[in-house]
């Protein structure tokens, strides 16, 4: 069974880089789906792909998918009058993520099952 985990920006802020990397790693490798509510620079992607390396036991990991996803609130009715916002997906390299409209994405995973959410 694929979990979704969502993590706040408040919570990201608060884990040290390193850990907050080897948290999604951790998640990733065992076919769950991570968002982050923070877009990371592309120093900090270099250093996330580096510690999914480092951290693959076996010969079959796939590596990470990872989409940035930036919703801007004029075009989200739920959002209309605050900020616009930014997220980090997660996905195993595995699986497909597709984008079914502004805000909703899914993820199809190895074993067939599909997540979704809308954002």
């Amino acid at each position: 069974m694929t979990n979704l985990e969502f993590i706040t920006a408040n919570r990201a802020l608060k884990i040290p880089r390193l850990e907050l990397y080897d948290f999604i790693v951790q998640r990733v490798l065992n076919d769950k789906i991570v968002i982050i509510e923070e877009i990371f620079s592309p120093a900090e992607k270099m250093q996330l792909i580096a510690r999914s390396l480092e951290k693959s036991s076996t010969k079959d990991y796939y590596g990470f998918k990872m989409i940035q996803i930036k919703i801007k609130s004029e075009n989200n009715r739920l959002l209309r009058g605050k900020k616009d916002i930014q997220f980090n997906l997660f996905a195993p390299g595995s699986s497909v993520i597709e984008q079914n409209e502004d805000g909703h994405y899914s993820v199809k995973m190895d074993g067939g099952n599909v997540v979704t959410a809308a954002l």
